[in-house]
């Protein structure tokens, strides 16, 4: 956006009137305009030297007006590297033009390096050269910060488009309809061969039915948004495709309608399942009815009737102990659907219509099973009822087979949204873990410095125990979506239980009571501890949350069960045997059945907004499920809920109990080389190593380090060196520093790298691979296993 050029103006007829003796009666005022002014003025001769300046150009570039007269203007701005000088590019261009000239640059200031925006206005001209030459300038750097965030914002919300697994676009709403914007998966969704020539396909390619569409478009209109629409559409060659679609209308500040949000997603294969499911139950009811499998008859008037023999097999019932006498058929009617069955009955006899039901009964050993019942009256020559034949279908296992396509459904849900967790897992990962080894490296860099009995000391402790805790956290986040791997080892569930409770009597509320029965003689288990205490905390922090103000008790249990094949649920892929039962129960105000359904899904929650994630229980959920377990949940409102979770117990021989004593860390007096761009994570590991007797020699960038290798390839004893960094990575500064000395260790460090694990830096001849944040002990006794396995020759 261009400065006013009223600014050159104002001040160029100010600047005028400096001669007018008029001006100089009023010069009281004009000092009060030019000391509160906030832009920064400058006027130059023709050679560019200072002849006026301000007192905000003053202030802003750290000159009194003294030093200022004479000088010549570029020897006081100094712009950015890489921005040309401002006489070249905008003093120099005001001769080229009437009037004035605008130019944005970065310079020095006093306040440091600041935007700004400058207009230069040619005060007098003569037929040879200019004389005067006002310059204003205006600090700009807010606005340019303010550019650059909303380039950046477009950016990622481009991003975030462009990564969703549906097909996303935006439409014009006039005309055939143009595409605006789509993504990557509606291309793919829609078989076009690119980008662009999906943009340059009307609407009505892909959805062909103009009365259909006009419809649509006009309902849209009125309701704004549609969301659940099925359709038939086409794809780029022809096919057809069945979309699920969900529309926005986008209305601009008028008002007017401007153009049309949507996703697509592809139900083709649901479509013509259900088209397959569809046809398969009519004949299959056909075929039923043809063998006459469940059919009866009531004559019209009495007010019992006649089953065939197929009826009481469905039923489960005896011919001799039941002759079908209405009321007794509805008897056997589910408790739930027993009223619905009443009253549709009812009025296919009170109204002879068509009875087309389907519903659930209750045999007599406890079994339900669901049904399909279809009857219809036959009348005589006057239309009066005469009798109602119907026939009854046995169709549970139909419905099982919906139920668990639904089952499957869902868990295909939940997999994809735990792969976006993965991927946004993975894109932070790198960033938090180089901010905890800061954290974490300076709190024991202080730690270090201080008196074992200072009070400043163990609030450091509980700093440095916390980033190792967020350290956990973010490894748990990238266990949980298989971004690395997990630590297994035999634990005692109890001894993490009594941690994660003396955690949390800290923290909740004296009015709710935590009651702990661990059983002492439980089975090991062989699992990841940190992934162990994540699920005992997000369970117990759900059940305080569940409690909430008003106080209650949260019992945590555990023992030892046997499970059998006939406790496990069908659809669970887990072994019969011994397992530990760990249950974590409340007094909280419980979940429905509708919200049982969804705890487990990611994002899902009943917390207000800014209370929660909706990441806990998924989180438990997907380490019980890695850890060979399984987990069960009762609840009902109003009376709490309990989570069961069993994990599989351990044979108890081979494990052994002793702890082993801490050793003390151990340092030396070999050279060490550090490559880290991280300017924080550098100087850690400088004062770290340092402290530990080592010499340093430290590089904060790649390049910068390798010329070094390249004249002292023999003058070092270890190298260690960040993964991600800009110019050159770790691994590919790793592979030339081992063609000039292979002899040389390196120790590679990251925060989280898709790029590189442990078996490819091993591949490379890297000696040892450390994931951030790295505690003091880590690097360490990494550094010494590195070195003292170089010496051994190994």
């Amino acid at each position: 956006m261009l400065i006013p050029i009223w600014w050159g103006f104002i001040f160029y007829g100010i600047m005028q009137k400096l001669s007018n003796l008029e001006l100089v009666n009023n010069k009281r005022r004009y000092q009060l305009v030019v000391n509160n002014i906030s832009e920064v003025i400058v006027k130059l001769d023709n050679r560019y030297r200072i002849c006026f300046a301000t007192p905000s150009f003053c202030w802003t570039f750290g000159k009194t007006e003294s030093e200022l007269i004479g000088a010549r203007f570029s020897s006081i701005i100094q712009v950015g590297q890489g921005h040309p000088g401002l006489e070249t590019a905008l003093l120099e261009h005001v001769k080229q033009t009437p009037f004035s000239a605008y130019h944005e640059t970065l310079v020095n200031t006093q306040h440091g390096l600041r935007w700004f925006a400058w207009h230069a206005t040619r005060l007098r001209k003569t037929t040879k050269m200019i004389n005067d030459v006002l310059l204003v300038g205006r600090d700009i750097t807010e606005k340019k910060a303010a550019e650059e965030s909303l380039k950046e914002s477009d950016a990622r919300h481009r991003q975030f488009i462009e990564n969703q697994p549906v097909g996303m676009f935006r439409t014009s709403v006039e005309g055939d309809g143009q595409f605006v914007m789509v993504n990557s998966a509606l291309v793919k969704l829609l078989n076009y061969p690119s980008t662009e020539s999906l943009l340059a396909t009307p609407v009505v390619n892909i959805y062909p039915y103009l009365e259909a569409r006009k419809q649509l478009l006009s309902k849209l209109f009125n309701k704004e948004k549609i969301s659940g629409l099925e359709i038939e559409g086409k794809k780029h060659d022809g096919s057809p495709l069945f979309m699920r679609m969900a529309l926005q209308l986008v209305r601009d500040s008028h008002g007017n309608a401007c153009h049309i949000d949507g996703t697509i997603e592809d139900i083709t294969a649901r479509k013509q399942a259900a088209l397959a499911l569809k046809k398969s139950e009519a004949l299959y009811r056909r075929a039923q009815q043809i063998a006459g499998l469940g059919h009866w008859e009531i004559i019209y008037g009495m007010d019992h009737g006649t089953w065939s023999e197929e009826m009481y097999r469905i039923f489960g019932l005896d011919k001799e102990h039941f002759n079908g006498p209405l009321e007794s058929f509805l008897d056997h009617v589910h408790p739930d659907d027993r009223k619905t069955v009443a009253e549709t009955v009812a009025n296919t006899f009170e109204n002879y219509s068509e009875l087309n039901l389907i519903h659930r009964i209750v045999l007599p050993n406890g079994k339900t099973k669901h049904i399909h019942v279809i009857a219809h009256f036959e009348l005589d020559e006057n239309l009066h009822p005469i009798r109602c034949i119907g026939t009854c279908q046995d169709v549970t296992q139909l419905k099982e087979a919906e139920i668990d396509k639904e089952k499957t459904e869902r868990k295909f849900l939940q997999a994809q949204k735990l792969e976006a967790i993965g991927t946004l897992a993975g894109g932070i990962a790198h960033d938090f873990n180089n901010i905890l080894t800061s954290i974490i490296g300076f709190t024991q860099l202080a730690i270090n410095e201080l008196p074992h009995d200072s009070p400043i000391k163990r609030k450091l402790d509980v700093v440095l125990q916390s980033g190792i805790r967020a350290r956990d956290l973010v490894t748990n986040i990238l266990s949980f979506s298989r971004k690395t791997e997990q630590e297994f080892k035999p634990i005692q569930v109890r001894i993490i239980i009594k941690e994660v409770i003396k955690l949390l009597r800290a923290s909740i509320p004296a009015n709710i009571e935590i009651r702990q029965d661990l059983a002492s003689q439980c089975p090991r288990v062989l699992a990841d501890p940190v992934q162990i205490h994540q699920i005992v905390m997000n369970l117990c922090t759900n059940a305080y949350q569940a409690i909430g103000k008003k106080g209650g008790i949260i019992t945590i249990s555990l023992k030892e069960v046997a499970v059998g094949s006939n406790d496990l649920q069908p659809d669970l892929d887990i072994t019969p045997g011994t397992y530990v039962l760990l249950e974590v129960s409340d007094t909280g105000h419980g979940m429905d059945a509708a919200t049982l359904e969804k705890i487990f899904d990611p994002y899902f929650t009943t917390k207000k907004r800014g209370e929660g994630t909706g990441l806990g229980l998924s989180v438990v959920h997907g380490i019980v499920k890695k850890h060979r377990g399984y987990i069960t949940t009762h609840s009902e409102p109003d009376h709490g809920s309990a989570f069961h979770v069993f994990l599989p117990g351990m044979a108890p021989e081979g494990v052994s109990d002793e702890i082993t004593a801490v050793a003390p860390i151990v340092g030396g007096t070999e050279h060490i080389v550090v490559v880290d761009d991280e300017e924080p994570i550098a100087i850690y590991l400088t004062e770290l190593l340092s402290g530990l007797g080592y010499r340093i020699t430290t590089f904060t960038g790649s390049n910068e380090a390798l010329h070094f290798f390249i004249s002292h390839s023999h003058d070092f004893d270890v190298l260690i060196t960040d993964m991600n960094m800009p110019a050159m990575c770790g691994d590919e500064l790793a592979e030339r520093v081992l063609s000039l000395n292979p002899n040389i260790p390196i120790i590679i460090c990251t925060g989280f790298s898709d790029n590189l694990d442990e078996k490819d830096a091993e591949k490379i001849g890297i000696k040892a691979y450390l994931r951030k944040p790295i505690t003091e002990r880590e690097l360490a006794t990494c550094i010494r296993d590195v070195l003292n396995h170089h010496t051994a020759g190994i």
